[in-house]
């Protein structure tokens, strides 16, 4: 749930705002609330965005999307990893859930992405959350721009 509730708040969020959230924790859940209150919040075209996104993921790549790519071995290795979640999900969603690439294309893209000097030096361990996700949201919405 967590992380459907980052998809929704983090997808349309200014680049500007996204360097003030300070704990992402108490952001979240700040946001949540928000989000339950505003009554201009489009949920079914929110849910129609997430739909459309994660189909795309899982026909075109799949939950290995959200895995280290090495790219010696070829393959993706290790457990689930937000840093790379807030890169390709969020980055496909930015785009309201569509994308021109091929299903190879994609998959390079994926794969290319763990080469990139600006997510290597973001998204290794011990970078906070706060400072991560102002650095990788960007990156995503440009890397899988349509």
């Amino acid at each position: 749930m967590e992380l459907a509730l980052r998809f929704l708040v983090f997808r349309k969020k200014k680049e500007a705002d996204l360097s003030r959230i300070g704990d992402v924790g108490e952001f979240l859940t700040d946001s949540m609330v928000s989000l339950i209150e505003n009554k201009r919040f489009d949920r079914q075209e929110e849910e129609r965005i997430f739909r459309k996104t994660f189909d795309y993921l899982a026909t075109n790549y799949g939950l290995d999307a959200f895995r280290r790519y090495d790219p010696m071995k070829k393959k993706h290795l290790g457990g689930f990893l937000h840093s790379a979640f807030e890169v390709v999900a969020l980055g496909i969603g930015f785009h309201d859930g569509k994308s021109k690439a091929s299903a190879s294309a994609f998959a390079s893209q994926v794969q290319g992405m763990w080469t990139d000097l600006s997510f290597q030096q973001w998204s290794g361990s011990g970078v906070r959350a706060s400072s991560r996700i102002p650095k990788l949201i960007p990156l995503g919405r440009g890397l899988f721009r349509p």
